[in-house]
């Protein structure tokens, strides 16, 4: 259920990605998601706040490198790999 959740959630940030071209904004909504979840899930705060830093900062480089190569033949190993890392 949650790897169905995580897919959702990447291919629409993806798609939002490829329509308003800003990766930051697409890694904070992630990350955002991330720590709501996080806590929803009965985690403490401190651990959810440094979960979701670190959801950031990855998500941060893989939409910054999906919007550096979405026009290229790139863009699908990246996507691809971006979906198998975070899906896990």
């Amino acid at each position: 259920m949650i790897f169905i959740l995580k897919l959702l959630i990447l291919f629409g940030l993806v798609k939002l990605l490829e329509q308003n071209e800003k990766p930051f904004l697409c890694a904070s909504i992630y990350s955002a998601i991330f720590f709501i979840l996080s806590l929803l899930f009965g985690f403490e705060l401190f651990d959810s706040l440094v979960g979701s830093l670190i959801s950031f900062v990855f998500a941060a480089i893989y939409f910054w490198l999906l919007d550096r190569f979405m026009n290229s033949l790139w863009f699908w190993p990246i996507f691809a790999i971006g979906i198998l890392l975070g899906c896990v």
